[in-house]
């Protein structure tokens, strides 16, 4: 029997409570590690942040390098934000 892989696209909510306007770092962090826990939960076999670490117009991507960058569009907001990314060790982005 061939298993085919499960996933989804787009944006997901965040826990109960969650402000997704301007999180500071530990919120957002128990933000997705909620949305990755609920999607092991549903039995996803390729988890994502579920896009809750998009600022205004700017996404964070992978490249075919392994690497992940920022891809900035147009500010929504000029104001200098700085976000961390952590993968656990072997894991995967």
């Amino acid at each position: 029997m061939v298993k085919i892989l499960t996933t989804h696209v787009g944006s997901l909510p965040g826990p109960p409570g969650f402000d997704p306007v301007a999180p500071d770092d530990a919120t957002l962090r128990t933000a997705v590690d909620w949305v990755v826990a609920e999607q092991r939960a549903a039995g996803l076999d390729v988890i994502n942040e579920g896009e809750l670490t998009k600022q205004g117009n700017t996404k964070v991507v992978k490249l075919s390098t392994a690497t992940v960058a920022y891809n900035a569009g147009t500010p929504a907001n000029p104001d200098v934000v700085y976000n961390t990314l952590a993968t656990p060790v072997g894991g995967q982005y």
